[in-house]
């Protein structure tokens, strides 16, 4: 049986890294409901020429950067594309331990087609794994006071998350309608 310990790496470094990722991948509904809310309430949903500026000088390229359409659909996205990239990363690590474990159980001698297929595999089970709430635990624990910040931040923005679900609603439905 797999314990929250065999998937943390040694320390507070990796569990430190496991939580940010959590965090930032827990960012996303928050992020994407609060940019509906706010492309609304700006009225950019009444005026589509907001929502494609030209993009065919640096002023053009700033003046979509600054626009609340950039908060619905560049910083929500890539906020969890952040947090996929850096667990990823963090798992590489034991992905590797497991799969030179795994060669050598088997005596695998022999020259492997794809050894990197076997790699993702692990890495991509191993992210899972380790955004598992028993690991979570593990990992604030290993923080200590950290940790118990961390707790209230990810119930923070689980709670800001499903509040603004009907909030979101509500003002689209208003400003669309």
């Amino acid at each position: 049986m797999i314990g929250p310990d065999d998937v943390l790496g040694p320390g507070r470094r990796d569990a430190a890294g496991l939580l940010v990722s959590w965090l930032l991948r827990r960012l996303f509904w928050p992020l994407l409901w609060f940019g509906a809310i706010v492309v609304v309430l700006t009225g950019v949903a009444d005026d589509p020429e907001q929502l494609h500026p030209e993009l065919t000088s640096v002023a053009g390229l700033e003046e979509l950067l600054r626009s609340p359409t950039t908060l619905l659909l560049v910083a929500a996205p890539a906020v969890r594309l952040a947090s996929t990239v850096l667990s990823l990363v963090l798992a590489m690590p034991l992905a590797s331990r497991l799969q030179r474990e795994a060669d050598l159980a088997l005596q695998r001698g022999h020259w492997h087609p794809l050894p990197w297929i076997d790699r993702w595999r692990l890495t991509t089970g191993l992210q899972r794994v380790r955004w598992t709430s028993a690991v979570r635990r593990r990992a604030r624990q290993r923080l200590g006071r950290t940790g118990a910040w961390v707790l209230v931040a990810d119930l923070a923005l689980l709670v800001t998350g499903i509040v603004l679900v009907p909030v979101a609603v509500a003002v689209l439905a208003s400003g669309l309608g």
